[in-house]
């Protein structure tokens, strides 16, 4: 289950604990918020064309397990999005970038890039939604581009 995870085990780190000014070491349930909107904001990717893929959901388990250490199956994952495209609910990504350095917010968006490519190709809908997903998380236009780039090239070995 998800309290029997130590947080340390994470793959991705969060800010620096104590470092800021005036901010407090993060607890296990503001990273399990952290864990939760990731997971909202990687579902979206697989309901955007309406549908769940079977290869989308099968990507969302294994990276969303690599991002947070949190295994969720297909079948589970297969259920929520079911639930996200009923309620027809807008992909938000509000609060998706608390706690998350730029590292942490590019390995998301590449999670994202490979939910949308899992199926073969990215839709016009999903190319839009990481854009929205990379602004919703402070990354500059800059930056969102040197990610896709550096995501989109073939890298031998």
């Amino acid at each position: 289950g998800r309290t029997d995870r130590p947080p340390d085990h994470r793959t991705i780190p969060h800010s620096p604990s104590g470092s800021a000014r005036g901010r407090s070491r993060p607890t296990v349930s503001t990273l399990a918020d952290a864990d939760e909107r990731i997971l909202q904001a990687l579902l979206s990717m697989v309901v955007i064309d309406g549908d769940a893929d079977p290869d989308e959901l099968l990507t969302l388990s294994r990276t969303y397990a690599e991002l947070t250490g949190i295994s969720a199956s297909a079948e589970e994952l297969q259920v929520k999005a079911e639930a996200l495209i009923e309620a027809g609910a807008p992909s938000t990504f509000e609060g998706l970038a608390d706690g998350l350095v730029d590292t942490d917010k590019r390995c998301v968006l590449a999670a994202a890039y490979a939910i949308a490519v899992a199926d073969g190709f990215v839709l016009e809908e999903e190319d839009q939604l990481l854009a929205r997903m990379a602004e919703g998380m402070g990354l500059s236009t800059q930056a969102y581009r040197d990610a896709l780039a550096g995501l989109l090239t073939v890298r031998p070995g």
